[in-house]
């Protein structure tokens, strides 16, 4: 008597709904993890009670799976579809990897030390006091911000306390990523007056 030890290919039915689940699974993590505490923060932002604290558990390790299943249920499907001549079949990577959420898994750490290394060019190239035009040069074209006057106001609807008018450039320091973070100049009457690696 003799065994086929060989394993089974999966079948193309069997890969495209593992590539749904897999892509749909953030909605799924969502719904699972506790309001108002996002994927990824075990510390310090976990949740007082253990029930809570299991939960963001939960929904961090679905959208991983999630991630995991559907990058390799791509992966299969796109040398399926080039080997049978359907090129359009090297899209489902690319859906994986564009997915918002799923993003920070393999993107967060590199966005960080990207945002990290424009404060440090920032800081090198001494950008504080130089007007709009020279710190474009120094860093290039950014998301200009319309001008901004913080205020306090009470419950009248008086201004009790009034800040400087500034006006915020942006840059996206990893622009693959879509919730990526942002390296923010801020400008003063008409030189650049502080800059902030906003890693939020």
């Amino acid at each position: 008597m003799t065994f086929d030890m060989k394993m089974k290919r999966p079948t193309q039915k069997v890969l495209w709904l593992a590539f749904v689940i897999g892509v749909l699974s953030p909605i799924l993590a969502l719904m699972v993890k506790p309001a108002h505490y996002p994927f990824y923060m075990f510390f310090p932002a976990t949740p007082q009670t253990w029930f809570g604290r299991l939960q963001l558990f939960a929904g961090n390790s679905l959208l991983v799976v999630g991630f995991i299943v559907a990058f390799v249920a791509a992966i299969y499907l796109a040398v399926r579809g080039v080997r049978q001549g359907h090129y359009l079949a090297l899209l489902c990577p690319l859906v994986v990897l564009a997915n918002p959420i799923q993003q920070s898994i393999f993107l967060e750490s590199i966005d960080t030390h990207m945002n990290y290394r424009w404060r440090d060019k920032a800081e090198q190239l001494q950008i504080i006091g130089k007007t709009p035009e020279q710190v474009r040069q120094l860093l290039g074209k950014a998301h200009e911000s319309a001008p901004s006057t913080p205020q306090t106001i009470d419950r009248d609807g008086n201004v009790t306390w009034q800040g400087e008018t500034y006006t915020t450039w942006e840059y996206q320091p990893l622009p693959v990523y879509w919730l990526g973070s942002r390296f923010e100049v801020f400008f003063k009457n008409g030189k650049a007056s502080s800059f902030e690696a906003n890693d939020d």
